[in-house]
């Protein structure tokens, strides 16, 4: 850490830096389309979602992103009724949410059967199709505050051990309903407080009770740890004018027994293609300017649902990438074809084609298509192939 009293030291250590290159995890900037939800979570740092100089940079993330799911954090002098409000304005629909206390807010384009308060937490019930999701949202205690920072942790753990018998929340779940706990855990100290939420070892036992184990099949959570598409970097604040340095303290755990994480990165637009930026509004500052916390971003599907169209490893090339009139697809190890299919990023169907002759190569046109990002569907024998590309005027 930066201050040895307050964090924890390691020994000295030594090692020699390689010539290897980089390779950047594969991510899609669109939800895949066998994820049943995108949850996007952000400190937009003291209400700049509405008093900063950079508000249009805050929205234009969030609508690039286009979450069906939104934790916020640090929203203090804003009603939920005036977030929501502005949500709608950034992306249209009904943006459910229940909120009475602490900077932390929930929205969600699923039904919200319920929302209670854990310190200045918030633990929220949501209904995703009928299936019971519960998302804990959290901004726990700055700085070197390990004591408080820990109590807070202890007793989010006990509402999540005793579930459908806990006097501290208004709404019952069982064992086995996926925990997504997200949120600025502002882990900046002792490693303790991660290792309690990912194995449930409770350290204030005299007042939060006994340890558990997370899972119902007696393991513990996941840590989804994003990364930053194009830079080796999982860290998720930044402040340029601050002697700390940058740290990783927003974070995905999960049920990893019941919860698949289908794609998840760290939105920092330093990273990101010029290109991508231009069609959403953004610049290689945007994320900088927005707040000194950036975007974290995960894909969720549930293990517990099968769908009866597999998603193939098998992938296939597109060029150019961008394209302007015309895009090639290259089929490699796809030997049968039965639909090509381009949709927009919100998945809407634009072009399909089940007349597709057995070539290598396919050549559409895709001029009379609108600057944007797009991704092609290749169905072939039951199976889903997906490839995405960038239209360019």
């Amino acid at each position: 850490g930066n201050d040895t009293t307050n964090g924890d030291e390691t020994e000295t250590l030594v090692y020699n830096l390689g010539d290897s290159e980089f390779t950047p995890r594969p991510y899609s900037f669109d939800k895949p389309s066998e994820s049943e939800f995108r949850l996007v979570s952000y400190n937009v740092q003291r209400d700049n979602w509405f008093e900063g100089d950079d508000v249009n940079d805050l929205r234009n993330q969030i609508r690039a992103l286009n979450p069906d799911i939104i934790a916020f954090q640090e929203v203090y002098d804003y009603t939920a009724g005036a977030v929501a409000s502005t949500l709608e304005d950034i992306i249209p629909g009904t943006w459910h949410f229940i909120h009475q206390w602490s900077d932390v807010m929930l929205f969600s384009k699923y039904p919200v059967i319920e929302t209670d308060p854990i310190d200045g937490n918030e633990i929220t019930l949501l209904d995703i199709d009928g299936e019971p999701l519960v998302i804990v949202n959290v901004h726990l205690p700055c700085c070197d505050n390990d004591t408080d920072r820990q109590r807070e942790v202890d007793n989010i753990l006990s509402v999540l051990r005793d579930r459908g018998n806990s006097s501290k929340i208004s709404f019952d779940f069982t064992e086995d309903t996926p925990v997504i706990i997200t949120g600025d855990y502002n882990l900046v100290g002792d490693d303790q407080q991660y290792d309690s939420l990912l194995d449930g070892d409770i350290i204030n036992n005299a007042t939060y009770g006994e340890d558990f184990t997370m899972e119902a099949d007696g393991t513990g959570f996941a840590d989804a740890n994003p990364i930053q598409p194009h830079i080796p970097s999982n860290h998720t604040w930044y402040n340029p004018f601050s002697g700390f340095t940058p740290g990783k303290l927003d974070l995905f755990i999960y049920s990893d027994a019941s919860l698949t994480v289908d794609n998840t990165f760290i939105m920092n637009t330093q990273g990101l293609p010029n290109t991508l930026l231009s069609i959403n509004g953004l610049d290689l500052n945007s994320t900088l300017q927005g707040s000194d916390h950036l975007p974290i971003v995960a894909d969720f599907s549930f293990d517990n649902i099968v769908s009866t169209t597999d998603i193939e490893a098998t992938q296939f090339d597109v060029y150019p990438n961008p394209a302007k009139d015309n895009l090639n697809i290259v089929l490699g190890e796809i030997e049968i074809v039965d639909q090509i299919i381009i949709r927009n990023y919100s998945g809407q169907l634009l072009y399909q084609n089940s007349d597709v002759p057995l070539t290598d190569i396919r050549q559409l046109s895709i001029a009379h298509l609108d600057q944007g990002i797009y991704f092609i569907e290749i169905k072939s024998n039951n199976s889903l192939h997906i490839s995405q590309f960038i239209k360019i005027d």
